[in-house]
């Protein structure tokens, strides 16, 4: 993705309390070895860190859409493990905190009573789940090159996340969703843009910025290039910034420029602007996308089959429009087997 957009506006609000309490569980799930796991967030969500972030934490509040989520996850099989996750990550700021504070406390009392009883929090065993949930299988089918990381965040922060966004309400949404993230990561092997490029490459590439008079000193140096290729576009800053390289495409949306990297470090409360390399977490990009899909009103388009105007929405043209159609077919395939 290289087109920027435009940020809504947004109001503030937080309880750290709500924090403590949901990490206090989380703590002690992990210890008993329940369901949650301590893969699930890859150690990347803390409260220290969202606390230390307050005034920017993505919230349901500043985003909007709190009936939205809060319905998925109590309509989930596994609501309990949504709403301690969404709570861990600040998602449930401002909002009413009592009923995860309910969940958060019957569970403790039940593992200081030696983890006897129905837990609320339901494994993870086929069964349990919702049909629309990634396993890697699925990942292996659809994309056999993915990188390790991109495959643990996705059954992992990502099933939450699509419950969450409402991304995997029906197959068609979560079949978009893949098929554009596939598309941007070369089935889940690319992390960031590289742009290593010969001489003839850079020609090719962008015309208008190489010639044969300057090419030579920008082949095979992709910091150089991309400093010049981004530069003053996208909210970037002039060659000698660099901005063109420190904010280029990562992650499962390649984000690109200052300007994206700035709003989604209002969103939540990462700093991705002096920590860039943070949008290739693979965690921290899949909630910004997840994010991002949602306010940009993917779900509507997706449920119309609008592949086009998704497309457009997210890359600002329909370039790559063949290959995207290509990964929701196969994708579609799978869930299709799935379900027969």
């Amino acid at each position: 993705m290289t087109e920027s957009k435009d940020t809504k506006p947004s109001a503030s609000g937080g309880t750290g309390d709500l924090r403590t309490v949901a990490l206090t569980l989380i703590a002690g799930v992990i210890s008993a070895a329940a369901t949650i796991g301590a893969a699930y967030l890859g150690g990347f969500f803390d409260v220290a860190k969202t606390n230390a972030a307050n005034s920017g934490t993505l919230s349901l509040e500043r985003l909007k859409f709190s009936n939205d989520l809060v319905k998925n996850a109590l309509a989930a099989s596994n609501s309990a493990n949504s709403l301690l996750f969404y709570a861990d990550i600040g998602l449930l700021e401002g909002l009413k905190a009592d009923k995860v504070k309910e969940y958060a406390e019957r569970e403790s009392v039940r593992l200081k009573q030696g983890g006897t009883g129905t837990s609320l929090l339901p494994s993870f065993d086929k069964a349990a789940r919702p049909k629309l949930w990634l396993d890697r299988d699925l990942i292996a089918a659809i994309a056999p090159r993915a990188k390790p990381a991109y495959v643990d965040a996705l059954v992992s922060t990502g099933n939450y996340l699509f419950l969450g966004f409402g991304i995997s309400a029906n197959p068609k949404r979560l079949s978009n969703f893949l098929a554009q993230i596939s598309h941007e990561t070369g089935g889940f092997a690319v992390t960031e843009e590289r742009a290593n490029y010969s001489k003839a490459r850079l020609l090719q590439v962008w015309p208008n910025l190489f010639s044969e008079q300057n090419a030579d000193a920008y082949a095979n140096n992709p910091e150089k290039a991309l400093s010049l290729a981004y530069a003053n576009k996208l909210g970037n800053g002039p060659e000698s910034s660099g901005d063109g390289w420190k904010y280029r495409g990562r992650g499962f949306l390649q984000m690109t420029g200052r300007s994206e990297y700035e709003r989604f470090s209002k969103e939540t409360g990462i700093d991705l602007i002096n920590n860039p390399d943070s949008m290739q977490d693979p965690h921290v990009s899949l909630l910004i996308a997840a994010s991002y899909w949602y306010n940009s009103g993917l779900n509507d388009l997706a449920d119309q089959d609008k592949i086009d105007d998704i497309t457009k929405k997210l890359n600002g043209s329909l370039a790559g429009l063949d290959e995207r159609r290509a990964w929701l077919a196969k994708i579609q395939k799978q869930f299709s087997d799935r379900t027969q």
